[in-house]
């Protein structure tokens, strides 16, 4: 277990990302971006004391390509 990582602030994920998660889970989805590498699928993230899964993880290059980050794809558990 990981504490103390610092991500983007949580929020509602892109419209082009959610189109290949079922309607009926898309309100859930929500997107952050860090420079923390170690988070795999199925890790949880826990923020403001809401549970979030990681679905999906992706390589995002800021600023030009000079700063690396990672794209975090979150649902948001029920009863978080």
């Amino acid at each position: 277990m990981a504490t103390g990582i610092a991500c983007t602030p949580i929020d509602d994920m892109d419209r082009d990302w959610k189109q290949s998660y079922p309607i009926e889970k898309q309100f859930l989805l929500r997107q952050s971006f860090t420079k923390y590498t170690a988070f795999a699928a199925g890790d949880y993230l826990v923020a403001g004391g809401i549970t979030y899964a990681v679905r999906a993880l992706h390589p995002y290059a800021a600023q030009g390509g000079l700063d690396a980050f990672t794209h975090l794809e979150l649902e948001e558990q029920s009863g978080s």
